[in-house]
């Protein structure tokens, strides 16, 4: 009688490729559908692979979000945190302060991400975690966030010594909520503006939103002491 062929095991390469289609899927699933309008079946079914693919790698449907998450966020604050740490006073720098707003807005507006559309998967999940209810997302904001901003209000509040914290607190939150903004899907900004679409700003030209967010953000920072 013929033996039966054994089965070759799963290659890690291969592993690697489902892994990573999973993830490309899921991205742009929770960008485009939120979390709770997300299924692991829908993934499976776009991915190609089978449910089990998807508790193998990553256990559970939260699990696979905050995967998703990192890997999405991980670049933009290792880019900050680098671009932070050279931030130095020399002659042939700009001035102090320009360059720590430069290492914040730059990464999310600049580079940071591989492709625009990730950028904009960042900024729409993002926007999810800042919304929701579930204790596990703001969890994950905490995860990614706090140290990068303490650093950057350390850094600032050492260019700004005159600024009480509060009110300082208060120009890094309208830095971040404008980002933010601008980032999930910059042509909505002109739908209710003042302005028609191309007239006389383009918020989905990333470089001129670096530009005058930069310079918008400068002002902002260096105007006198607002609270009493």
């Amino acid at each position: 009688m013929a033996k039966r062929a054994r089965k070759q095991p799963v290659t890690l390469k291969k592993q690697n490729k489902t892994k990573s289609a999973i993830l490309e899927v899921a991205e742009n699933m929770f960008a485009e559908l939120g979390y709770d309008g997300t299924s692991i079946r829908d993934i499976s079914r776009i991915a190609k692979v089978n449910n089990g693919a998807i508790f193998y790698h990553f256990g559970t449907k939260q699990k696979l979000f905050e995967a998703v998450f990192e890997d999405l966020a991980a670049p933009v604050v290792k880019e900050r945190i680098r671009i932070l740490s050279e931030c130095r006073e020399a002659p042939d720098k700009p001035p102090m302060l320009r360059q720590i707003l430069s290492a914040y807005l730059a990464p999310a507006l600049k580079g940071g991400f591989a492709t625009k559309e990730k950028r904009w998967r960042f900024s729409r999940i993002r926007v999810q975690l800042l919304q929701a209810s579930q204790l596990f997302m703001s969890d994950m904001l905490v995860k990614h966030f706090t140290v990068t901003g303490e650093n950057f209000l350390m850094a600032l509040a050492n260019e700004l010594p005159h600024l009480e914290s509060r009110d300082l607190e208060w120009r890094y939150h309208t830095m971040v909520g404008s980002l933010t903004f601008t980032m999930g899907g910059p042509g909505r900004l002109q739908l209710g503006s003042f302005s028609k679409k191309g007239k006389n700003y383009d918020p989905a030209n990333l470089s001129q939103a670096f530009d005058h967010l930069l310079a918008q953000m400068e002002v902002l920072f260096s105007a006198p002491a607002s609270m009493p």
